[in-house]
């Protein structure tokens, strides 16, 4: 019986506290639970050969001098010449091959390869410079501060150890950070965004540590000790969840593991996740993420199949890469995130332009081939898009090329060339009306040529008003204030504490303060007695009744309610009625509210234990010319049709698993003007973001949209006259 009324509690309790990527999956990856494959072939298997670039990862330029270093291997394999290009054969045929590569003055970068018997495997390697260093002793331990970014790491004292032995490190330790930023290129992470467990991830940004004694040797965290890091906030999707993953980089198995967590902290454009880490390699902050599939097919001249192409995708709207190769009929089929946008384009041994696929929750397949053409003057997979921003907030215009290498940048603002910006991001930290239709342009240029792009405007507006996000999340949900008041006998005379039954209360016994008196069926309240079947009416009478159970909430008024419960008591339906019922809510706060309820609310439910804890459904149907008075501003609310049903699952002690609310075309008339609310939210759990955690809910006036309000993993959002802000 009482499982709606539970609920109604829950969501309101939700809304009102809210309101106070990922690499793709190739077509060679395994499926999520499968083991990863083998790096190191056994002896006398086949080999094929490696050829490659090596290029800096914050200006795209070749690096000579550069050590390649094949697993499985014994010594270097390689050396970069002066336009960073290397090759390597005799390399071992593997599923799986990490390529290392090493130089001074940069963090030690990999790449995975499948490399195959008589074949040529290609790969571009990206190195991050080192953005701090430092020597110390390591009985005193170390913080290092990257001064140009929220970069750290906290070394405790006698922390280090030789990462072979154990042994206490010889002479002074030499530590470096380097930060890996996958926002400006995906391609900055190691490996290719696939986890031990065979499930794809969305990197948020990385850390690289490393760490030597005086003569070199490699050093560790010892065991029991743990360091604190800070990876700067580095991300396409632009809705970092506030505690996220951390995945460390296997440096023989080319696979990312997920090994503790991280919250986000710091302000803009200078946040960072941190968390505490046992052993250093490189440290990602990622999420799972969902993969979908991109079918299509790469031609040549006279429009011929090409085979042996790699195809690459990558995330537009999130920091991801796949890869896959044309089969014989010139066909691919290549990963992308759920919901994601990302450039689809031939990479290698010939490129194409770049064709965008998504957002979509199925698999897409492209309409043409993609083409292949020769180097060429550098293509845009995505121009700089124009932004609408409120003044405040951090703006961020990008773009992207189909080329990835030996590229330089340089961005405009109104024509003349900005000093510094010389990566595919442009970021303002804080946008001003003196910001307002400035125009943004990017130059990119290769050995070939340059191209600019046409310029993206920045409009900048005022931020929205508190009171008109009040505004929206009261008229959304606000027939749950008229279903608190109607409901208010059964939800504070009843309690649930044995397997599902309900069992009546003392009626004094609500109030911290004030008094309620209570009937059922016009006699005293049973208390101690279980809710009884069939059809039966309560009553309750409140008198500034501060209920015990919410301090912030104060009852004024008699509530009645008729309801039908079946012996098993799974169906019930019912129907509340109140007259003059005062509801004040957080009273003593900046956000209290003082409402007078008129009308009645239908009520039917169902509830069963198919899934062990408890199926929910309900609906509540506010009956048309029900109103609602706020007694602060004196205007009026009269509901004039449609419902919500609610779906969900409460484990035993009354906790709502999950849920989806449906608002169906709930119309009403407020302060004269007519509104409806349509949409849906669907929760994953009440205490903590989740995966599932998605929908929208809006609001209409005269048939246009002027406010809404959504949920991601990441947390609510809001949208009042297409100005959009996190809550």
């Amino acid at each position: 019986m009482k499982v709606h009324y539970r609920v109604i509690s829950v969501i309101s309790a939700l809304v009102l506290s809210a309101c106070g990527g990922g690499g793709s999956q190739s077509s060679d990856t395994p499926p999520a639970g499968s083991p990863p494959a083998s790096s190191i072939p056994g002896a006398g298997a086949p080999s094929g050969r490696l050829a490659g670039i090596v290029v800096a990862s914050d200006t795209g330029l070749p690096l000579a001098g550069v050590q390649v270093q094949v697993t499985g291997m014994t010594g270097t394999s390689g050396i970069t010449a002066a336009d960073g290009r290397f090759s390597q054969d005799g390399v071992a045929s593997a599923d799986r091959q990490v390529i290392r590569f090493m130089r001074d003055g940069y963090a030690d970068a990999f790449v995975t390869t499948a490399v195959s018997s008589g074949a040529t495997a290609s790969v571009t390697g990206r190195m991050a410079p080192i953005a701090a260093s430092a020597t110390f002793d390591n009985s005193a331990g170390k913080t290092l501060v990257d001064t140009n970014s929220a970069a750290s790491v906290i070394i405790p004292p006698s922390g280090v150890v030789d990462a072979t032995s154990g042994a206490a490190p010889q002479g002074a330790v030499t530590i470096t950070i380097a930060t890996i930023n996958p926002a400006t290129n995906p391609a900055n992470m190691p490996g290719d965004y696939t986890s031990s467990t065979g499930s794809t991830i969305e990197s948020f940004g990385a850390l690289s540590v490393q760490l030597r004694d005086a003569t070199g040797k490699p050093l560790n965290l010892a065991a029991g000790k743990s360091a604190t890091i800070r990876i700067p906030l580095a991300s396409r999707s632009g809705l970092p969840p506030p505690t996220i993953a951390l995945f460390y980089f296997n440096e023989t198995t080319g696979l990312w593991v997920e090994e503790g967590t991280a919250k986000l902290a710091g302000v803009a454009p200078n946040q960072y996740y941190e968390g505490n880490v046992t052993h250093f390699s490189t440290w990602n902050a990622d999420k799972v993420v969902d993969t979908i599939f991109v079918n299509g097919c790469v031609s040549g001249a006279a429009s011929q199949p090409v085979d042996g192409i790699t195809v690459q995708s990558v995330g537009i709207d999130y920091s991801g890469i796949a890869v896959a190769k044309t089969d014989a009929q010139g066909k691919f089929r290549v990963g992308i995130r759920r919901d994601g946008l990302a450039s689809i384009a031939a990479a290698y041994p010939r490129s194409s332009a770049g064709v965008n696929a998504g957002p979509s929750e199925a698999e897409i397949t492209l309409p043409a081939c993609l083409p292949l053409g020769e180097l060429a003057v550098p293509a845009f997979a995505r121009l700089p898009a124009s932004v609408t921003a409120p003044a405040g907030t951090p703006v961020v215009f990008f773009a992207f090329v189909v080329q990835d290498y030996a590229l330089t940048y340089q961005w405009f603002r109104n024509g003349r060339a900005i000093a510094g910006a010389t990566q595919a991001v442009y970021q303002i930290p804080a946008v001003s009306s003196a910001d307002d239709q400035a125009q943004f342009s990017l130059a990119v240029t290769n050995a070939i040529g340059s191209v600019t792009s046409a310029p993206a405007t920045l409009t900048v507006t005022a931020p929205v008003p508190p009171a008109e996000l009040a505004k929206l999340v009261k008229l959304l949900f606000q027939s749950f204030d008229l279903g608190t008041m109607v409901s208010a006998p059964s939800d504070k005379f009843l309690d649930n504490n044995d397997g599902g039954k309900d069992y009546w209360l003392n009626p004094a016994s609500v109030c911290s303060t004030g008094s309620a008196t209570g009937t059922f069926n016009d006699q005293p309240i049973p208390v101690g007695t279980e809710l009884a079947t069939g059809t039966n009416r309560i009553s309750g009478t409140f008198n500034d009744c501060a209920v015990a159970s919410n301090s912030g909430e104060v009852l004024n008024g008699t509530a009645n309610i008729i309801y039908t419960i079946d012996a098993s008591l799974t169906r019930f339906s019912d129907v509340g009625e109140v007259t003059n019922f005062r509801l004040r809510k957080d009273v003593g706060t900046p956000n209290a509210s003082d409402l007078t309820g008129n009308g009645s609310v239908r009520f039917t439910s169902t509830k069963s234990k198919a899934r062990g804890a408890t199926d929910f459904t309900f609906t509540m149907t506010p009956v048309p010319g029900s109103t609602l008075r706020d007694n602060l501003t004196g205007q009026l609310t009269r509901f004039t049709g449609g419902d919500i049903a609610v779906s969900g699952l409460l484990d035993a002690t009354g906790k709502v698993l999950e849920d989806t609310i449906e608002h169906r075309r709930i119309s009403f008339v407020f302060d004269g003007v007519p509104y409806v609310a349509n949409g849906a939210l669907s929760y994953k759990s009440s205490t903590e973001w989740a995966a599932g955690n998605s929908g929208q809910l809006s609001l209409m006036r005269n048939g246009f949209q002027v406010g809404r309000l959504f949920m991601t993993s990441e947390g609510y959002f809001v949208d009042i006259n297409g100005v959009v802000q996190r809550l």
